[in-house]
């Protein structure tokens, strides 16, 4: 009886272990430092730090054109970016939901030149995967 006891306790602790050995594994991809870019503000005459949205809002502003088709067409809509900053700060597109084809391909067309960001850090320092949704409205004046 103490027998089955012991191994039923031990086995308990063991799968307790495992437990908590997985919750570090995935404590350590979460980030505590997201990633950033450099930016320079003319207003103050050097580079600062921005958020990964302030980065993207920045990108869209100083490179974004409607495609031709849509213009023609009168196409406008929402497209909505699932993004990843991988461990380098290299931005990849892993998805684009919500809008027409053709402005899905322009969303994504828009960041192929997109500069390397500083990567997020876990709480080791080390660097891992964020991700986000970002999305990009297109819309025609009346």
């Amino acid at each position: 009886m103490k027998t089955i006891y012991l191994l039923t306790v031990l086995s308990l602790l063991i799968g307790c272990l495992s437990v908590q050995a997985q919750e570090k594994e995935d404590a350590l991809l979460i980030p505590v430092k997201l990633p950033y870019c450099s930016i320079f503000d003319t207003s103050a005459r050097k580079m600062v730090d921005r958020t990964v949205k302030e980065c993207l809002d920045y990108w869209v502003v100083m490179h974004f054109e409607y495609p031709e088709k849509a213009l023609k067409w009168g196409v406008q809509g929402q497209v909505v970016l699932d993004i990843v900053i991988n461990k380098q700060g290299v931005l990849k597109i892993k998805g684009a939901e919500g809008g027409d084809p053709i402005l899905e391909k322009a969303a994504i067309d828009l960041f192929k030149n997109f500069p390397p960001m500083y990567p997020a850090k876990n709480i080791k320092g080390e660097a891992v995967d964020c991700y986000y949704k970002y999305p990009i409205n297109f819309r025609l004046k009346d």
